[in-house]
């Protein structure tokens, strides 16, 4: 739930959660660096008992929190002494606001209070709409919603018993509503029947239509309209639209691609049956503008079904026939005299399920051919689930905090393969989630089993910390700097990683088939590489007397070049995007991101500036986007990650669509680019193209796997001293000079980048068929990272992959790891002897 005016929070940090799981903040305590997760939620139940008969609804409309003051200890000193003393006469002017204190048992209850609002505010859900509450499928959401947010509660047992229905409990407390609650409950039907009948109009409009004008495809008609309780789409215009795509629809699914699977980025314009021979560009007409609406809604809604799927254990349509037999056995009607018949029943049953399980555990070992150390790993985690833990104790299961460390290749995501598989087959696939560190998930774990996948011999997280460094001891807080609550995230995922129980490692490598190059990489972790490790890389530098003598080649063409800076890949990804117009003969067409801020600065170079920053400051929304037909294109934000839509996604460029807008270009510089080029102020979306995602149902208008790219806003701080000083500007807002010289720029653009080059950082966890790189670190103000070197060069399989652009000093290839990473290895290894120790692995199985 959320609320038109957003108090101004001190020292609280959102923690980014699922658009749709319950979101807390970081709040600062009355203790120094002490912080405690808080949400609207716990407000309300641990909410003063002055208002202890106020509903959610009316708690979020009349009352905030916010941190006690000077102000707010007078007013609770005043009203101690109005209790004590005879009643005070009224003051004169404007009345304070009520405040209100928490419970004593709320984590905030000695810092912050509850005041009331100046002017009451309309709360806003978020999440799905509320349902019909005369639809026979959605009752009980129905009920559970309108008793959450209408009948007062402090805990789940106040708003419905275990042994009745919501709907049961909504009929009983029916009465129990407040006038003005109920005023709210009529209205939100009331707006979902004007809905319908208006809905139910428009269909009957277009089916008139369709019958009249045998020209339009039942396929432009979303397939649940007006069905479907989570549809969003309350525009009548969209469907509008609908009829209006006829022509651009049809050349469409001329071009649809059959390329195939992308598996890295370096297969970018290799394939030259895709090329569309047609236009990639379009102006876009009120049908496009009204069709991109239609999409963003299908996409939100599509990412809302998808995780409701797997919150409500729906089956996927994997069936397994061996598990539906071994779970067919005969049912008796069994007379229960007894514990020991109880115990009885119990054992017979516990007996099935465990060789059920038991034999579904040894076919997907099979199946995904786990080494040793893979297979014990599996079998721990498929145990655990099952009841068997290696930690149970007393009978009492402990949760599995477990880490799989391993260098690249050594299998990692075979085993998640694996592991997804058995949930699946066991229809337990709504109990498994998998989180990525490129979409930027935080979870909050509580009783629930977590299994990390990864390498410590990568690099840091881009301007984060580290989980083994070590955060929690006041030295290395005060040597590092870090701002306070900023200190405290990174201590508290500190704490949270060092609650890890069990380890195995995966070091049996089954990517790199050249078992020399192997043992490089190998020593290469250590910082103990060879004079002959070192010829060896030689021998990979471009040069006449080697094997590589030029890039100009159809073998290295197309091979991505791997970067330190993200400035260089930027202007390398311009260059290659300019050549590839050049090859095939087309204009490249550059978009030009949207930036706005509250104050105007008057000197025609500033826009400028702001467009050339480059994307990593600027939340990755690219100042300048050149695109060419077919081109490689990178997904720089998460737009869908349930549906694959995440950043790091591979694409390939089909469509521009963009609107009109004057031909202004005194803010770009335009000597960035050829004259012949195309700039677009205006940008729409972009359609690409992606082979592995999971859209092939969700946009009703469009072939599959051709998906809109909608525009993406994000905020960002950018200082400007330097400008300002070079052009000898004054920062000024209402005539008086501004000291601070930060500003916040909030740019929209769209959220891609070619392909050509990447930063080695992106490059991390990719396997690739070929890359060249330059083993020449730029200057650094500290000692660069094992990750610098190991990173590149373990993104391949064979060393004849690979191609240096120059001499390079063997001092690059011998950087050890740091020290805190050493201690950290160590730390795992200790755990994995214990974890080796505590399970013992069965024969049968490996």
């Amino acid at each position: 739930m959320d609320v038109s005016d957003t108090e101004e929070n001190l020292n609280v940090k959102e923690v980014e959660t699922d658009d749709f799981n319950e979101q807390f903040s970081i709040g600062q305590t009355n203790i120094p660096n002490n912080y405690a997760l808080v949400n609207i939620r716990i407000d309300y139940q641990f909410r003063p008992s002055e208002i202890a008969d106020m509903c959610l609804y009316d708690f979020v409309h009349t009352y905030h929190k916010k941190k006690v003051d000077k102000t707010d200890k007078t007013y609770f000193d005043n009203q101690a002494e109005s209790k004590q003393s005879r009643p005070q006469i009224k003051r004169r002017g404007p009345q304070p606001n009520q405040r209100l204190k928490f419970k004593k048992n709320h984590p905030q209850y000695e810092s912050h209070i509850l005041i009331q609002r100046t002017g009451t505010v309309v709360p806003v859900l978020i999440g799905p709409q509320l349902p019909r509450k005369d639809r026979e499928d959605t009752k009980e959401r129905y009920a559970r919603a309108i008793l959450t947010l209408f009948l007062p509660w402090t805990s789940v047992d106040h708003l419905c018993q275990t042994d009745i229905t919501w709907d049961q409990s909504l009929k009983l407390n029916a009465d129990f509503f407040l006038p003005s609650s109920k005023t709210i409950i009529d209205n939100i039907q009331l707006l979902h029947e004007c809905r319908k009948d208006r809905d139910e109009h428009l269909i009957q409009v277009i089916e008139q239509t369709q019958a009249a004008a045998d020209n339009i495809d039942s396929v432009y008609i979303p397939k649940n309209f007006a069905r479907d309780d989570l549809s969003q789409m309350d525009d009548s215009e969209d469907l509008v639209a609908l009829l209006q795509f006829n022509d651009d629809h049809d050349d469409m699914t001329k071009n649809q691609s059959t390329a195939p699977h992308l598996s890295a980025p370096t297969t970018a314009n290799q394939t030259n049956s895709i090329m569309n021979t047609e236009s990639y560009h379009k102006e876009a007409t009120t049908s496009h503008i009204r069709l991109n609406k239609i999409w963003k809604k299908q996409l939100n809604k599509a990412k809302q079904k998808t995780r409701e799927k797997m919150l409500n254990g729906e089956e996927r349509e994997h069936e397994d026939q061996n598990l539906a037999e071994a779970t067919d056995v005969n049912r008796n009607v069994v007379d229960l005299d007894g514990e020991s018949d109880i115990q009885s029943l119990t054992e017979q049953v516990t007996s099935i399920t465990a060789i059920s399980f038991r034999k579904h555990q040894e076919q997907i070992s099979k199946q995904f051919t786990l080494n040793e150390a893979q297979t014990r790993a599996f079998m721990i985690i498929t145990d655990h689930i099952n009841g068997d833990n290696h930690l149970k104790k007393d009978n009492k299961q402990d949760q599995l905090l477990m880490c799989v460390p391993g260098p690249g290749g050594t299998g990692k995501s075979q085993l998640i393969h694996a592991v997804t598989e058995y949930f699946s087959i066991t229809k337990r696939s709504h109990e498994l989630r998998k989180l990525a560190p490129t979409s930027n998930a935080a979870a909050q774990i509580d009783d629930i089993n977590v299994i990390f996948f990864g390498d410590f011999i990568q690099y840091d997280p881009v301007g984060d910390q580290s989980l083994y460094s070590d955060i929690i001891s006041d030295k290395t807080q005060k040597k590092k700097k870090i701002k306070e609550i900023r200190a405290a995230t990174c201590a508290s995922g500190r704490a949270l990683w060092e609650q890890i129980n069990t380890v195995i490692k995966l070091e049996k490598q089954m990517k790199t088939s050249d078992s020399r190059y192997l043992q490089l990489l190998q020593r290469l972790r250590k910082g103990e590489c060879t004079v002959d490790d070192h010829e060896l890389l030689t021998t990979r530098v471009i040069d006449p007397n080697h094997d590589v003598k030029s890039l100009d080649t159809d073998e290295w063409k197309k091979a991505p070049i791997l970067v330190f800076r993200n400035e260089l890949r930027t202007e390398l990804n311009v260059l290659a995007t300019v050549f590839e117009a050049f090859e095939k003969d087309v204009k490249p067409f550059v978009c030009i991101a949207h930036d706005e801020l509250k104050i105007n600065i008057d000197n025609p170079d500033f826009h400028k500036h702001l467009l050339e920053l480059p994307d990593s400051t600027t939340k990755y929304l690219p100042g300048y986007l050149p695109l060419v037909s077919s081109m490689y294109v990178l997904l720089t934000q998460n737009i869908a990650t349930q549906l694959k839509l995440s950043n790091g996604t591979t694409a390939i460029f089909r469509k521009l669509v963009y609107e009109q807008a004057d031909n202004n270009l005194s803010n770009v510089d335009t000597t960035k680019f050829p004259t012949q080029s195309i700039y677009i102020q205006k940008p729409l979306y972009a359609l690409v193209e992606i082979e592995n995602s999971r859209t092939n149902k969700v946009f009703d208008t469009l072939p599959p796997k051709l998906i809109p790219i909608p525009l993406v806003t994000q905020k960002f701080m950018v200082n400007i001293k330097g400008f300002l000083e070079k052009h000898k500007v004054e920062l000024k807002q209402g005539g008086k000079k501004l000291k601070s010289y930060n500003l916040t720029i909030k740019r929209t653009q769209l959220p891609l980048v070619p392909t050509y080059a990447m930063t080695t950082h992106k490059s991390q966890g990719q396997t690739m068929p070929k890359i060249v790189v330059d083993l020449v670190f730029p200057p650094r103000p500290s000692k660069p990272p094992v990750a610098q070197a190991y990173v590149p060069l373990s993104r391949m399989k064979e060393l004849k992959h690979l191609v240096i652009l120059r001499e390079f000093d063997i001092k690059n290839i011998r950087i050890k790891p740091n020290e805190e990473q050493l201690q950290e290895l160590n730390r795992l290894d200790a755990l994995e002897k214990e974890t080796r120790k505590r399970y013992e692995l069965k024969s049968s199985i490996f």
